[in-house]
């Protein structure tokens, strides 16, 4: 992949995704279908190469070409944006604004390399309004360096912020408490490191 990847999109949400999965090309040997009549070309591959949720998939149709799969409950372009990361001559990047999706599709089909991007992305955009929502993604994604850093940043909430978080609910129960421990420690100035408390 390359390191800088540029991604263009107008405001109605059509992207210029390189390489075009939009359209076929000579190798694609598989076509993803979305919403009944929106196709995504690629190739078995790439696909294999990458995701051995798909490469479980093409092997039980091997005898197929092309292969036509059709896939349900994911956005088309989100998608067509995950699928065109998959080549070397991508020319997209993991944002703030596209990792929530991009580190979901990278997780339900076992993409390591997309999941480290999009670990790092959130570990550079990580900050006190949003360690919740990242320490549920870290959660749900099992990326335990993000949930490790997102937790950190929790201790700087009040417990009212935290109370008041529609993403409280969604966390593990013990690691929510341990954070509102660790709020309401601090609003006493007091700190508690490993095993033991120090006074201010």
């Amino acid at each position: 992949m390359q390191a800088e990847h540029q991604m263009a999109c107008n405001d109605s949400g059509n992207c210029n995704f390189s390489p075009n999965v939009k359209v076929p090309r000579h190798s694609s040997d598989v076509v993803l279908i979305l919403d009944r009549v929106k196709y995504i070309y690629t190739d078995k591959k790439t696909l294999v190469q990458w995701s051995p949720i798909f490469k479980d998939i093409l092997n039980s149709l091997k005898n197929e070409n092309p292969v036509y799969m059709v896939i349900e409950g994911h956005n088309y372009n989100e998608m067509c944006q995950f699928i065109s990361f998959l080549y070397p001559s991508c020319n997209q990047t993991i944002t703030e604004s596209n990792v929530r999706y991009m580190v979901k599709l990278a997780y339900e089909y076992g993409v390591k390399f997309i999941l480290k991007l999009c670990q790092s992305t959130l570990l550079n955009t990580l900050r006190k309004d949003n360690c919740l929502e990242y320490m549920f993604l870290a959660q749900t994604y099992h990326l335990t360096e993000l949930l490790e850093k997102a937790k950190q940043q929790c201790f700087k909430l009040s417990y009212e912020d935290i109370e008041s978080n529609p993403f409280t609910n969604d966390l593990d129960l013990f690691l929510i408490e341990d954070i509102k421990r660790m709020s309401k420690l601090k609003s006493n100035k007091s700190y508690v490191f490993l095993n033991y408390t120090v006074e201010h």
